[in-house]
């Protein structure tokens, strides 16, 4: 499970890094975690976290148990997270808002990202499953992959100086545990 999420991150992380925004030069941190996110407040990132994991449908029948290899169906939650998002200010007893064009540019630059990261993730999915660039580990012997969905894309609006966006994938696979 965890060489198939950290495999979205990768293509995610590649994609994002390749940004042709006009002044991009930011550095992403990028991991894997599982159960609940980490609250990540010290900058730009994008993480993986692998929500559940449960027997695929098709599984659920005996004669889809008999085997070495049952599916399973991987649900992951993919995030983007990026600072600098305008915030109002304090002028005495006034409390300004954020100018109209910074929070336009924010948003323009934020979008960006989310949109090439999404595109990486959907064309990728598309290729049949024998050739799938996003996950040539389907040369793995202990990982078969059967499909892989890639849901919306999700904006979580301004937090703390932070704007996000998100995207669940969901993979069935067969996974055979490696020899030791």
């Amino acid at each position: 499970m965890f060489l198939i999420g950290d495999r979205i991150r990768t293509v995610a992380c590649d994609a994002v890094m390749c940004c042709t925004a006009g002044g991009c030069n930011q550095e992403f941190r990028s991991y894997m975690t599982f159960g609940n996110r980490i609250q990540d407040l010290k900058g730009d990132s994008l993480i993986v976290t692998m929500q559940n994991a449960t027997p695929a449908p098709a599984t659920r029948t005996d004669a889809a148990r008999i085997g070495p290899m049952t599916m399973t169906r991987i649900q992951y939650l993919l995030e983007l997270r990026e600072n600098g998002w305008p915030q109002p200010k304090a002028r005495g007893t006034n409390i300004e808002q954020p100018d109209g064009m910074a929070v336009h540019a924010a948003t323009a630059h934020a979008m960006s990202h989310a949109e090439i990261m999404y595109q990486a993730l959907v064309n990728g999915a598309r290729i049949p499953i024998g050739d799938n660039a996003l996950f040539p580990i389907n040369k793995n012997p202990h990982i078969l992959l059967n499909s892989i969905d890639v849901g919306p894309l999700l904006p979580v609006g301004p937090q703390t100086m932070q704007v996000a966006s998100t995207v669940s994938i969901t993979v069935d696979a067969r996974l055979r545990k490696a020899p030791a």
